[in-house]
């Protein structure tokens, strides 16, 4: 029997949560980028603190990336598979002697 505690949030309040703090370091992170961008000295504008912390939440919540809403390749899997067809044949497979 699964006994809740009637202090604890909901799965839908939590999620919100989560997704309310996952938008704070995202828009934090891309004022920084932003700020790059247009000249701002790194030192001046980079906030290790705030990396990390985002790093953190991270890793500390299990995120991993959910797929793309549209079948469409991304620039990245595209590359990726520009890099593959090119090496095709050129890779040695190596064999334990022995």
């Amino acid at each position: 029997m699964d006994k809740s505690n009637k202090h604890s949030a909901s799965e839908d309040t939590l999620g919100k949560l989560h997704g309310l703090v996952s938008t704070v370091y995202t828009r934090r992170l891309e004022h920084m980028i932003e700020l790059l961008e247009a000249g701002a000295d790194a030192d001046a504008v980079v906030d290790v603190r705030a990396l990390q912390a985002a790093g953190k939440w991270v890793e500390s919540n299990g995120i991993g990336c959910a797929p793309m809403e549209d079948d469409a390749q991304s620039e990245l899997k595209s590359r990726l598979d520009k890099i593959r067809s090119a090496q095709k044949g050129k890779v040695v497979d190596f064999v334990k002697e022995g």
